[in-house]
């Protein structure tokens, strides 16, 4: 069968990329033909000479290579995902909306892209949603966006990755949705294995956090490394700090995801990819609904903690969702309710 997957591949950033990664590797171990919808770059952030004119702006310089680096190895893993190409490629059997945070309306760019984002492109292919998600966007925001072309919407199936964007769709098209697990999570650890690379052999603690650092905090986290006489490896070039500075991009994500003696995230992909690789890890509590989904769903929510003072003991949690069965119990529900909806 051919599958069109729509999501946000393209951007910068590891978590977009492993989510689309993961749904089309399922999809293709199943026998279909797998592309992907390009995904518009839009933004200044987005231009390379952009970036590098605001580095130099700022004095930045040493942030350019970094820059430069990661542009040029997202570009080499992007070629992994077939895009699809109308004039060559037949039209899609089953459309694929999903996964990430494409409903989250709070945003500009969702917004403008909200009638492509429910499948309206491709009116004369099956429709489907996977681990879908609104992010915090609230009920009024999400049906005003849709609203113009509600009557339009012909998807068939809706799988939703969180709560809230459950209640949401239940709610705007008085139907029950089902919860799924966000496609990175679909797959075992072992088959991240072709994407890894060697790093160093030397104990460390991973930090993938996009929120800046206080002082106070940043001692909190020498601390806990001194005491388990681990480096500190950090994922970042905004304002970066620790013994290894890296700039995230698929292969090493993976890599030093991997061999991490313990995580530190703010993320929702840096915490799902804890769970994943089995890792002892703390999430710093955001206030993001989509993560504290996750660590319920997972029956990890003790590793959500909102003061550093706690940091050493949430690390010291034990992440079980893999021995108890959490894992796979969730994984093959979710591969089911996928399959399911594509054949239906």
């Amino acid at each position: 069968m051919n599958i069109l997957i729509i999501t946000v591949y393209n951007h910068d950033n590891c978590g977009s990329f492993y989510q689309a990664y993961a749904l089309g590797q399922v999809l293709v171990q199943q026998g279909h033909n797998v592309s992907y919808l390009e995904s518009p770059l839009v933004g200044k952030d987005y231009s390379r000479v952009y970036a590098v004119l605001k580095y130099i702006y700022k004095g930045d310089f040493k942030a350019i290579p970094y820059f430069l680096a990661r542009r040029g190895k997202f570009k080499e893993a992007h070629k992994l995902l077939h895009v699809y190409n109308s004039p060559t490629d037949p039209t899609p059997e089953v459309v694929v909306i999903g996964s990430d945070t494409l409903w989250n309306h709070q945003k500009s760019f969702y917004r403008a892209m909200a009638e492509e984002y429910h499948g309206l492109s491709f009116p004369q292919s099956k429709a489907i949603t996977y681990a879908i998600s609104v992010a915090n966007t609230s009920l009024g925001e999400y049906v005003n966006t849709i609203t113009p072309f509600k009557d339009k919407i012909n998807i068939c199936h809706f799988l939703a990755r969180d709560y809230h964007t459950k209640e949401i769709i239940d709610e705007a098209y008085g139907l029950q949705s089902e919860i799924v697990c966000d496609p990175t999570l679909l797959l075992h650890k072992e088959d991240y294995d072709i994407m890894a690379r060697p790093v160093s052999k030397e104990k460390y603690l991973l930090l993938y956090y996009f929120r800046e650092m206080t002082v106070s905090q940043k001692e909190y986290v020498k601390q806990f490394a001194d005491n388990f006489k681990l480096k500190i490896v950090t994922f970042s070039v905004r304002k970066p700090w620790g013994d290894k500075i890296l700039s995230a991009s698929p292969y090493n994500f993976i890599s030093w995801f991997k061999e991490a003696e313990y995580v530190l995230t703010d993320t929702f992909h840096g915490t799902a990819f804890s769970i994943i690789f089995g890792k002892r890890f703390a999430v710093y509590d955001e206030n993001k609904n989509k993560v504290k989904e996750l660590l319920l769903q997972y029956g990890l929510i003790q590793h959500l903690f909102k003061d550093f003072r706690d940091l050493c003991g949430t690390m010291e949690l034990q992440n079980d969702a893999i021995e108890n069965g959490v894992y796979e119990k969730i994984r093959e529900n979710s591969l089911k309710l996928l399959y399911k909806a594509i054949s239906d």
